[in-house]
């Protein structure tokens, strides 16, 4: 594994080019992570640190990148999974899609599925109607698709937005998606799969078991 002193300044690098210019914000390997945390990393806001457990160390690069972006997001939107956290997360994968990552892109989409801890409404019906007006609209903005879709359910755009500050990053998603597999009917049934596996393909999290299900896998 390349030295995490660099994957660190690379993912910062890369992906909160503006955040900490001046490098306040260090990562670290510990044998025993501060306070009671007894996960793979912690984040130490008195220290300005990402302690990162000793005994961690992966031979795949993009899985420590996973975790410093994990933890990076957590400094940036707080320390629970929440919409905030899971915002900044999902932009990421985004982003390292769009970068031609894919191999990082796809752990950040299991990631944030198993991590997530969200309270919203079903996303399924949202999904569905976004897939049907990208169906008809394949080179339709993201704007306009998502006020499609609020239309469908009866609110505004901008009120579909507040319920659902990820539905931008859901469209981009499944926008890939039915580029890369074809305008085919969904395989997407109210959030619902066999629960036996941690991703589906990447793409959205399961409401129900709260997975990683794509649109349209296979």
């Amino acid at each position: 594994m390349t030295n995490i002193l660099l994957l660190f300044a690379e993912v910062k690098e890369t992906f909160f080019p503006d955040w900490d210019p001046t490098n306040l914000w260090k990562v670290q390997l510990k044998s025993q992570l501060s306070d009671w945390y007894l996960g793979n990393a912690y984040v130490n806001r008195t220290t300005k640190t990402i302690e990162i457990d000793e005994l961690f160390t992966p031979q795949d690069d993009d899985l420590m990148r996973c975790l410093l972006l994990h933890q990076l997001c957590h400094v940036i939107g707080g320390d629970e999974h929440g919409r905030k956290w899971a915002a900044s997360f999902l932009q990421v994968a985004r982003l390292a899609d769009l970068r031609g990552q894919k191999s990082l892109a796809d752990l950040i989409w299991a990631d944030a599925g198993a991590s997530w801890d969200t309270k919203e409404p079903n996303i399924n019906p949202i999904l569905q109607n976004m897939q049907a007006a990208l169906a008809e609209r394949p080179d339709e903005t993201a704007a306009n698709i998502i006020d499609a879709a609020a239309r469908a359910m009866g609110i505004s755009g901008l009120d579909l937005l507040i319920k659902h500050p990820l539905v931008e990053t859901y469209f981009y998603s499944l926008k890939q998606a039915l580029a890369e597999k074809g305008q085919g009917a969904a395989d997407w049934q109210d959030g619902k799969c066999s629960g036996e596996q941690t991703t589906h393909g990447g793409g959205f999290a399961c409401a129900d078991c709260r997975c990683v299900r794509h649109p349209l896998a296979d």
